[in-house]
């Protein structure tokens, strides 16, 4: 039996030790003993076999062409994934952010790239809204209100950023403890830092149907430097900042992982780097496992926890 999108309304996630596992509220757990293959392998198959029915776009960045794509099963049921457009770098930045980030767990969507078109990637529908969606509703809803003229005049969005109240707003989403703090979040911030991921913005991670986050849009990483010293670990964001100095040196401070989950971790991440999908991907990027080792080893020496929460 495959997994069901009606059974888990959130994606299976790979936990250390690559079992398949089900995203709860406080971590990633529940072995599915009726998994019998891989979310990837799901999306291949949907490629494969599907009829791809209805297709809507999606609100995304200007590089790239995101729509959901509706497939129907010789079965006849339907899957949902979204397919995004942009370019060869992207999509094997996309790829290889989100197998690092299954592989401890995070909450990304699995990623596969098209096998036809190399400019191309697909991956599952998630039941989730940006942060930044719900600003500008609220700053519609304000123009409409306040805007002189013609209520069918277009809103100019490119003014909302400027405005207090959005700041405010936007300040306070970003440092949201139920966001920012949630095992969610501590995990996108430890993804954040193994990529040294640049472009984590409000519009870039999702609040789900149930109150946890998802991170998305992952192509304005490093994929080259090998960081030797914490102080090169300064990339700070709504989900890194637990683990930065609020200095301006802006070095690490101990975080509240327990060694022997950081060592799950880093097995998984080694075991990751064996598959031969990942070699290659790395060979095209030129990229090597030990730039992401690097940035990990700096933040498993800072582990000071003492609660387990991988068994």
């Amino acid at each position: 039996m495959t997994w069901q999108e009606s059974e888990h309304p959130r994606w299976p996630a790979r936990a250390p030790g690559g079992r398949g596992g089900e995203f709860r509220g406080d971590w990633v757990q529940g072995v599915l003993l009726q998994m019998d293959i891989t979310p990837e392998q799901e999306i291949r198959e949907t490629l494969r076999d599907g009829k791809p029915v209805v297709r809507s776009v999606l609100a995304g960045g200007n590089s790239a062409e995101t729509v959901v794509v509706d497939f129907t099963m010789p079965d006849g049921s339907t899957r949902k994934l979204v397919r995004k457009t942009s370019n060869a770098g992207d999509v094997r930045m996309e790829t290889l952010a989100s197998a690092i980030g299954r592989a401890i767990g995070a909450p990304v969507p699995a990623v596969v790239p098209d096998p036809d078109n190399d400019r191309r990637l697909w991956m599952p529908l998630l039941d989730g809204e940006s942060p930044m969606e719900e600003l500008r509703r609220e700053y519609a809803r304000d123009w409409a209100n306040t805007a002189p003229g013609d209520e069918d005049e277009e809103i100019d969005y490119s003014e909302m950023w400027e405005l207090d109240w959005v700041q405010e707003q936007e300040y306070e989403l970003l440092h949201d403890p139920d966001y920012a703090d949630s095992i969610e979040g501590r995990l996108l911030g430890l993804l954040d830092l193994m990529i040294l991921n640049r472009d984590r913005h409000i519009g870039n991670w999702l609040i789900l149907r149930d109150g946890t986050v998802a991170g998305i849009d992952h192509t304005h990483i490093n994929v080259s430097t090998i960081v030797e010293s914490e102080y090169g670990l300064t990339e700070h964001g709504p989900f890194t900042e637990p683990y930065l100095s609020a200095s301006n040196e802006r070095g690490l401070v101990n975080n509240d992982w327990h060694p022997a989950d950081m060592e799950l971790m880093g097995r998984a991440l080694q075991a990751l780097w064996e598959r031969e999908d990942i070699q290659n991907l790395l060979d095209r990027m030129g990229s090597d496992p030990e730039v992401f080792l690097s940035r990990f080893r700096l933040v498993a020496a800072r582990a000071k926890g003492t609660e387990r929460r991988f068994e």
